[in-house]
């Protein structure tokens, strides 16, 4: 579904992988630009995510269905195939398609354990058919963190304060589903290995749609799940609505590039930016000084995604300047019922500075986000930056009794869906050559190329800048204190 974010005049706000932009006057389409979405809190069973996206190259779209709990020895029935039937508003029939073989597989996995046995470094060990042991390093970081290897498994990992490890496990194969990967164990600095807990396997399934949907203000999409027998396991709706061909998309989705690098590896870290569309990264570095490739793969699978969240301006009976507030922060579904909540922290008031934004962020004790309140001369305005082990359907922002300061005329606060960003990750053996070229190119997941970068230098560092990123307006210590929270 689409949302809008109306802002007066708030000046670009970049943070973590986002920037939030607006001008007088404009509306701002929350990601993605073309697409329809209803998420896991819609579904409360084997479908957790489903989405109709518009193609970026060439004309038509796809519908996305995302499942849960498949396979893996968790004894949930097997998901055979699935169906999609499309309605208008009327009830009559749009369309009728049968998804596809299962891709983008994602299994997730848990065990207790504490932070001292963890240490800084984890080492998840893998096993399954045809599987030889490959293994992933994950530096942790406040409890947090990912890490790929040099074949192409990636893996992100949060340690809470209660001992819970979860991880999640992928590849960078688009096209791997999953059911290979039985066994998860994991090895602390400080610990034998810990077999883990496989929770089950979420995949994706996909069709081409050859009906126009712009022709239509209201879609409602019926996803039916079968087993081997062409027994129904499960059958679930949603409703989509759609803007029409007039809005206009991000062309450009390269963000960031850096290099990285430890004793004995090196990793390319890219953000792109999300507007529905599956990606996929063609890498090649190439060590001049040899002319061989020191790393050079197809990533279709990015390892984090970032959600940036905003509502505003706030109002309160007085100016609430430098005051403290006890707010929390709830996960709700798309009708608005609250899922759980995130943080429950204390947070101030910053002052304006005019043109230069009054901001006061607080991370998240997983570190799986920031809320702050941010404040220039067209008033005070609430952002939260997300990138928990599922992305969020919606996000509100609850002021509690007594306040300190005046009160606000509203206690409650929902937030809209402003910027989405994919996190890629690659590594290699060794160590970044002394002189390289980089050529990286984002296609589409069927191969039609959307930009190429090529760029040379040395070592490790930042490779790459959009130009656009922080319009030249918001002040570059505050976007890297603000980076720095969020964890980039």
């Amino acid at each position: 579904m689409f949302k809008t974010f109306n802002i007066t005049a708030l000046a670009t706000l970049a943070v973590g992988a986002f920037s939030l932009t607006a001008e007088t006057g404009v509306s701002i389409i929350a990601p993605g630009l073309n697409v329809g979405l209803a998420d896991a809190a819609d579904f409360t069973g084997r479908i957790r995510h489903v989405r109709i996206k518009r193609k970026r190259v060439g004309s038509g779209f796809n519908i996305n269905a995302q499942t849960t709990g498949n396979g893996n020895g968790n004894g949930n029935t097997e998901i055979a195939s699935a169906k999609a039937v499309l309605t208008d508003a009327d009830g009559s029939t749009i369309e009728s398609v049968t998804l596809g073989t299962a891709f983008h597989g994602t299994v997730v996995a848990s065990t207790t354990t504490t932070e001292e046995e963890m240490g800084d470094s984890i080492t998840i060990t893998l096993a399954g058919d045809d599987l030889d042991n490959p293994e992933i390093t994950v530096a942790l970081k406040k409890g947090k963190g990912e890490g790929a290897s040099a074949d192409g498994w990636k893996a992100k990992a949060t340690l809470n304060p209660q001992g819970t490890l979860r991880v999640v496990v992928m590849h960078e194969d688009r096209d791997w589903d999953g059911s290979a990967l039985t066994g998860v164990s994991v090895t602390g600095q400080n610990s034998e290995a810990l077999a883990m807990d496989v929770e089950g396997n979420d995949q994706t399934l996909q069709a081409t749609l050859s009906t126009d949907l712009d022709a239509y203000s209201l879609v409602t999409a019926t996803i039916t799940l079968f087993d081997a027998d062409g027994v129904e396991i499960e059958s679930a709706s949603d409703d989509f609505e759609f803007e029409g061909a007039g809005v206009v998309e991000d062309e450009h989705p390269l963000d960031a590039i850096t290099i990285t690098s430890t004793e004995t590896t090196f990793s390319l870290t890219t953000w792109t930016y999300d507007d529905g569309t599956d990606l996929a990264l063609e890498v090649d570095l190439v060590d001049l000084e040899t002319g061989e490739s020191a790393l050079m793969t197809v990533d279709d699978t990015p390892i984090l995604d970032q959600q940036s969240w905003a509502v505003g301006p706030l109002e309160f009976q007085d100016t609430p300047d430098g005051s403290f507030y006890v707010v929390h922060v709830d996960a709700t579904d798309v009708d608005g019922n609250v899922q759980g909540t995130l943080i429950r922290t204390s947070i101030e008031v910053p002052e304006s500075g005019g043109e230069d934004l009054g901001t006061d962020y607080v991370l998240f004790e997983d570190r799986s986000g920031v809320v702050g309140l941010v404040q220039d001369d067209t008033g005070i305005y609430a952002h939260i930056i997300y990138e928990g082990e599922k992305p969020v359907q919606g996000l509100n922002i609850i002021f509690e009794e007594p306040y300190e300061g005046p009160a606000p005329l509203d206690a409650s606060y929902s937030l809209e869906l402003v910027s989405e960003w994919n996190k890629w990750v690659q590594t290699a053996e060794g160590a970044p050559p002394n002189d390289w070229e980089l050529t990286l190119t984002v296609t589409t997941a069927e191969g039609e190329v959307v930009e190429t970068t090529r760029t040379t230098g040395s070592g490790d560092g930042s490779v790459y800048q959009a130009a656009e990123r922080g319009g030249g307006v918001f002040p570059t210590s505050l976007i890297k204190k603000a980076e720095g929270l969020a964890g980039r």
